[in-house]
């Protein structure tokens, strides 16, 4: 494979990574919101996104500085690597054995 095609599929298998993540954390703090607070059956689903997305926001920058980025984000960004890198091992395994 050529570089180009590499760095593609790489690229590839981490924009999967880092959307699998992602919606696996807004399902997480969606959960955790219903838990903690009584559902509200005339709130739209507009609002409900809206608010996800700004606790995804402030979940992502908890604990952020102009220096570093917080834990949360990092840990975060580590577990999209790890998840990258099983992606493109079985990806990689399957293109082979077909």
């Amino acid at each position: 494979m050529d570089m180009a095609k590499k760095s593609g599929y790489r690229a590839f298998c981490f924009l999967i990574a880092l959307l699998s993540k992602a919606a696996e954390v807004i399902s997480d703090l969606k959960e955790s919101r219903e838990a903690s607070v009584n559902n509200d059956m005339r709130r739209s689903r507009t609002r409900a996104r809206q608010d996800l997305v700004k606790e995804f926001r402030q979940y992502m920058s908890e604990g952020q500085s102009m220096v570093s980025p917080g834990h949360k984000r990092s840990v975060f960004y580590e577990q999209v690597i790890i998840k990258a890198k099983e992606v493109c091992y079985a990806s990689s395994v399957v293109f082979r054995a077909s």
